[in-house]
């Protein structure tokens, strides 16, 4: 274990030394998982809007069935035959 100056904890020899190569490798790493993060939220974001228009035009399509039987019901209130 190496004590290096402006550090708060003792490190490992390699760790101490700094490894170029090791560094730009776990950089690529790091920005491949960012890539990624963002593409999975993108296509979150994609399926949370498809449901929300899917729900949408469920509730027009419920909303012009009720506008529709309550056009057919009869002056007293009853449904005609065949209607539910």
């Amino acid at each position: 274990m190496f004590y290096r100056f402006g550090r708060d904890r003792p490190q490992p020899f390699l760790e101490a030394i700094g490894n170029p190569r090791r560094d730009a490798a776990d950089a690529r790493e790091m920005e491949e998982g960012r890539v990624l993060q963002e593409e999975y939220r993108a296509q979150v974001r994609k399926a949370a809007e498809e449901q929300a228009a899917k729900k949408a035009v469920e509730a027009a399509r419920e909303a012009a069935r009720r506008e529709e039987l309550r056009g057919r019901t009869l002056a007293g209130g009853a449904m005609l035959v065949g209607d539910r």
